[in-house]
């Protein structure tokens, strides 16, 4: 009894189920808003079967933003620099979102007389900087057969898109200037299955151990 039930521990041993990642990242560099580019990504692989994929974006904008209150009556500007960053599939349906955001509000007094970005009725902002990273995971037989590779080697191309959405407002008369560049990172995360832990050399020998214990204890 005591002889089967260790080899049949260790026999468990070997054909545990686990789960791994494999993991690629692409990246756009630092540049003007608006971007239209492909990011592109090894497919998937492995020889075990594809569980899930998860795309990770992440964005960064930064620029300047200048506003004027033209109005002859005073008002509160809500203002931001911000901008609106897809990762795709192939045929153009979003993966993941993200949208990179520095802003806030700010009461300008009544036009002054000069569109400077200055004085009581306008500002200036400087060295702005905004980080946002947003996350979404597919399990669907589709997506899962998209990122599969049919040959070994295989890469898939990815739309990336960053448009600048920024923008001020708070009276009819507002004048608004915006400079932003913007850089992305797109990480790719192939989750996968396999039905067995040790490899079947590894297992026999995790076998071969356990008998020589036992034959070392019965002698």
């Amino acid at each position: 009894m005591r002889r089967a039930l260790c080899v049949a521990m260790i026999l468990c041993v070997a054909t545990a189920a686990y789960a791994g990642v494999e993991h690629h990242e692409a990246t756009v560099s630092l540049q003007s808003l608006n971007i239209s580019t492909v990011l592109t990504v090894p497919k998937y692989d492995g020889t075990c079967p594809l569980t899930a994929v998860k795309f990770t974006l992440s964005g960064h904008v930064e620029g300047e933003a200048r506003y004027e209150n033209e109005s002859p009556n005073p008002a509160t500007v809500t203002w931001a620099l911000s901008a609106i960053m897809k990762l795709n599939r192939p045929i153009g349906t979003a993966l993941v979102v993200t949208l990179p955001s520095v802003g806030g509000t700010d009461p300008r007094a009544a036009y002054d007389g000069l569109t400077d970005w200055a004085g009581a009725s306008g500002n200036t902002w400087l060295g702005l900087t905004a980080d946002k990273a947003e996350n979404a995971t597919y399990s669907g037989a589709a997506d899962l057969a998209l990122f599969t590779a049919t040959v070994a080697g295989e890469t898939i191309d990815l739309p990336f898109t960053a448009v600048g959405t920024s923008s001020a407002s708070g009276s009819a008369n507002m004048s608004s200037q915006f400079i932003a560049d913007g850089s992305a990172k797109a990480e790719v995360d192939y989750i996968y299955r396999c039905d067995g832990s040790i490899p079947e050399p590894a297992g026999l020998s995790l076998i071969g151990m356990a008998l020589l214990g036992l034959r070392r204890r019965r002698g």
